[in-house]
């Protein structure tokens, strides 16, 4: 039986702030101590989402040859991994839409 987790991205509630660099960071934390790069945390959400989508996809061809038979496991993890695909989706289009918003604000 092949099991899927999704292993969560951020471990407690966080603020996006602007670095000096004009990029944005996840804050974590107390004063920005653990603060990671915005792109850093898209990436690795991305890595994550590639590696349980791979992961389910082996299982569904797995079950489709016969050699598992734990439908529920398989059917659990590709929704798994369309659920982090579509979470990735919205977080960057909530990205851009804030990225447009900023763009037609006039000074």
């Amino acid at each position: 039986m092949t099991a899927v987790h999704l292993a969560p991205v951020a471990q407690s509630p966080a603020q996006i702030r602007p670095l000096a660099d004009g990029g944005m960071a996840l804050e974590r934390g107390v004063g920005g101590a653990d603060a990671v790069p915005f792109a850093d945390w898209l990436r690795d959400a991305l890595t994550t989402h590639e590696t349980h989508a791979a992961s389910a996809q082996r299982a569904g061809e797995a079950f489709a040859a016969g050699s598992l038979d734990d439908i529920h496991g398989t059917m659990i993890a590709l929704k798994e991994a369309d659920i982090e695909l579509r979470v990735i989706a919205n977080v960057r289009n909530k990205m851009l839409d804030a990225f447009n918003d900023l763009m037609r604000m006039s000074v």
